[in-house]
């Protein structure tokens, strides 16, 4: 079990290190665009703190955009698909009922890799201050659909296991499954339908062997 807690704060630490990437800020990058009574588009987009300028790549044209035009247009929606690679921890588990318990919530340790599809869609409008300066104000949400890998510990006990064993521990557990992870601006959340193996030799007496359990999730994104 020391491993696993290495591997965790190992996992935390580097997450931490990686939160700058996360993808609920807006970007220099290319984006599709969509106006209100027009087709979508991929536009490239860059921007600053008084205006954004969007290169339309079909027409080789370019229009920027002042604070001042925006207060009489509809707001500004941009989304940008991707690849989505994650360091998740399901922070609460739910077991199904068993004929030898019932449903159980368990918050082990754990720390899993994500892989997935994300799509992030952002609104971008400004907002007129008291004294006539414009504030950007930009809205972000996300969707991600994929897989997860990871380890995790699980109680080991005689009521887990039919009796078979009558000592208590903590097992090392690979979890794996699916994951829908939503974002609303920095804040990200999901739900997970997972899988556990328990590796050692008494997987073949542990009742949630193989079993299906759900969970929350939290994580931070990577690339």
């Amino acid at each position: 079990m020391k491993n696993l807690y290495f591997l965790f704060f190992l996992t935390i630490s580097f997450s931490c290190s990686s939160v700058h990437k996360a993808k609920y800020g807006l970007e220099n990058d290319y984006y599709i665009y969509k106006e209100a009574s027009k087709e979508k588009e991929k536009v490239y987009l860059k921007h600053d703190a008084d205006h954004i300028e969007i290169f339309h790549l079909d027409s080789k044209d370019s229009e920027r955009i002042e604070p001042e035009a925006v207060q009489t247009m509809p707001k500004i929606r941009l989304a940008r698909p991707s690849f989505d690679l994650d360091l998740t921890t399901t922070f609460l588990k739910m077991r199904p009922e068993h004929p030898e318990l019932p449903t159980s919530f368990q918050s082990n340790l754990n720390a899993n890799l994500y892989v997935g599809y994300r799509k992030d869609t952002y609104y971008v409008k400004f907002e007129k201050e008291p004294f006539g300066d414009f504030k950007r104000k930009i809205s972000h949400f996300g969707f991600s659909l994929g897989a997860f890998s990871g380890i995790s510990g699980a109680p080991i006990a005689p009521w887990v296991t039919n009796f078979q064993i009558l000592s208590e521990y903590d097992g090392l557990v690979w979890s794996k499954g699916t994951s829908a992870i939503f974002a609303f601006n920095s804040v990200t959340l999901g739900l997970s339908l997972g899988f556990d193996n328990l590796l050692n030799e008494h997987k073949k007496y542990w009742i949630f062997e193989n079993k299906p359990w759900i969970g929350l999730v939290i994580g931070l994104n990577v690339n």
